[in-house]
């Protein structure tokens, strides 16, 4: 004969497994970051591996994942359980993707949350020292007496920070 006291019994220990959940991270987590090995991101995506694997003790494994202007990385991370083992270093890259592409197979605002800044990231334009130009204002008036002869420039990629830049730059009124 099942009474009050062997109901309520049973209950609470069904609900054991819910009530009795471990404290995070209990395995390792996944640092990904959307940009090439080797480079600043993944320099400073390390070093915030090791600091965080200390502090947490837990392993922290940094995952490259290149490609698409950062939208691989971008999908993997919003497909990813929302259980805290995959986190992402994101740049600006992430969210101005959706300028660049027609379609991405994540919404960076709604799928992707910020949780803190890590660092900040001069940019600096450099060139050949023997270059006609020695500063940007220099630069930009050598463009401008030559328009039919193009300035070259590299960049992480479309839609990096660098890109934007130039791209900004390159709208300013005569």
């Amino acid at each position: 004969m099942l009474n009050r006291r062997t109901l309520l019994a049973g209950l609470s220990a069904s609900l054991l497994p819910f009530q009795a959940k471990a404290a995070w991270p209990e395995r390792s987590i996944t640092l990904l970051h959307g940009f090439a090995p080797g480079g600043g991101t993944d320099a400073t995506s390390r070093v915030l591996a090791e600091g965080l694997s200390k502090i947490l003790g837990q392993t922290v494994v940094v995952e490259t994942k290149p490609g698409a202007g950062t939208t691989l990385a971008g999908a993997q991370l919003a497909r990813s359980a929302p259980d805290g083992y995959t986190i992402s270093l994101i740049t600006a890259t992430y969210g101005a993707s959706s300028a660049f592409y027609k379609s991405l197979p994540y919404k960076p605002v709604d799928d992707l949350k910020g949780i803190c800044q890590v660092s900040e990231a001069p940019y600096m334009f450099s060139c050949n020292a023997d270059a006609p130009f020695k500063n940007l204002a220099e630069l930009i008036a050598s463009a401008k007496k030559q328009p039919d002869k193009p300035l070259t420039y590299g960049t992480p990629g479309v839609g990096s920070g660098p890109h934007l830049i130039v791209e900004q730059i390159g709208s300013w009124p005569a």
